[in-house]
């Protein structure tokens, strides 16, 4: 199968891409833009596929890098589509999102994504490629208002991702409701710095969605689940939750569960934080946070 896996991030370019082939020499990499943008591109989109790529470190991959949310011409919408009509993927990672504004303007956020939702949907009915996005890291008034926010709220049949720690307690940042898929890794994970050519720290659904992302496309390779529906059944049957929760299942908070057994499984079997270098101690400050920028 010739993988080919779209994120849909901040970045594009040729920053950080020779050690990125290093450590994944099996993956391939192209570069587009839904704008045109000339400046240096945010880090965050390569550090999402320094994490998707941990379980395809043996596996044949064509990763398209597509820089789309700091794209602001008013065609970076159908640029954006375009370039994944040309690709035609079977994964597309989407680590963004447009969080709610409050129930005031909820009509007005809804008809400002109508556009984005219904070509989206037109083009993954034709192309048949998995949709994974990040919940988002904007919880806020507990279970009874979900905060999944835009566009991902307004679609069917994608895989949306929280975020939980390494003790497995989903954090109080990620968003919830009812369309939530499940749940990874994703408070104090290491991410790849295209600028600084290492691994740090970070925390956020951003970086627990690639694992999701990483996860599905080994399982498409390897155990030939190639639809949106096979994959949900994995998940419903595969992931840990908590004890006395199988009846509350979907749960607005964790979904189904957490992926983060079955990802740790993969990986560490394939001896792929060794291989890439990865530190052992996860002793640190949190030195990137969502779209957070770097300073020194």
């Amino acid at each position: 199968m010739n993988l080919k896996i779209a994120v849909v991030d901040t970045f594009n370019g040729n920053w950080g891409i020779d050690e990125l082939k290093k450590m994944f020499p099996k993956v391939k990499i192209q570069s587009f833009s839904a704008g045109d943008i000339d400046t240096k591109p945010h880090p965050h989109g390569y550090q999402v596929a320094s994490r998707l790529l941990l379980p395809l470190i043996d596996t044949d991959v064509e990763l398209f890098f597509i820089r789309y949310v700091d794209a602001c011409q008013s065609d970076a919408d159908s640029r954006l589509f375009k370039i994944i009509e040309d690709i035609k993927p079977h994964i597309i990672n989407n680590s963004w999102t447009s969080p709610r504004m409050g129930r005031n303007l909820e009509q007005f956020q809804i008809r400002s994504w109508a556009s984005w939702v219904a070509k989206e949907k037109e083009l993954r009915e034709k192309i048949g490629y998995i949709q994974i996005f990040g919940a988002g890291n904007t919880d806020t008034n507990g279970l009874s208002y979900h905060d999944i926010g835009y566009p991902q709220r307004l679609l069917q049949d994608v895989i949306i991702v929280g975020a939980h720690d390494r003790k497995g307690v989903v954090m109080d940042f990620s968003s919830d409701g009812k369309c939530l898929t499940c749940c990874a890794l994703g408070h104090y994970v290491y991410v790849f710095n295209p600028f600084e050519l290492r691994w740090q720290l970070t925390s956020g659904t951003s970086f627990s969605a690639p694992d999701v992302s990483g996860l599905i496309s080994w399982l498409m390779v390897y155990r030939n689940l190639s639809n949106y529906e096979n994959i949900l059944e994995w998940i419903k049957i595969n992931t840990t939750y908590p004890v006395n929760f199988e009846n509350q299942r979907p749960h607005p908070k964790f979904g189904w569960g957490s992926v983060a057994d079955e990802f740790m499984s993969i990986t560490k079997g394939l001896d792929v934080y060794t291989r890439v270098k990865m530190p052992k101690s996860i002793k640190g400050k949190l030195e990137y946070l969502d779209f957070t920028r770097l300073e020194k």
